[in-house]
């Protein structure tokens, strides 16, 4: 269930996440990482969280897509 608005740290990754696509790189938990200069656990975690708050989608390969709300 999304939030009405997400937070400061939801936006900081969501904003990563589109600089990923308009750079015409895949959007994974990796480049998130490496984009962001954290650890792949912390990543991962807020990966998991933008998903239930519904922002993102997760695809069996692991690349991340916007939903609607994200």
């Amino acid at each position: 269930m999304a939030h009405d608005h997400a937070t400061v740290a939801e936006e900081e990754y969501l904003q990563t996440m589109f600089w990923l696509e308009e750079a015409g790189l895949q959007i994974t938990g990796a480049n998130i990482a490496r984009a962001m200069q954290l650890s792949p656990p912390t990543v991962h975690e807020m990966i998991g969280r933008l998903e239930s708050d519904g922002y993102v989608s997760r695809a069996e390969d692991k690349r991340l897509s916007f939903t609607d709300e994200g």
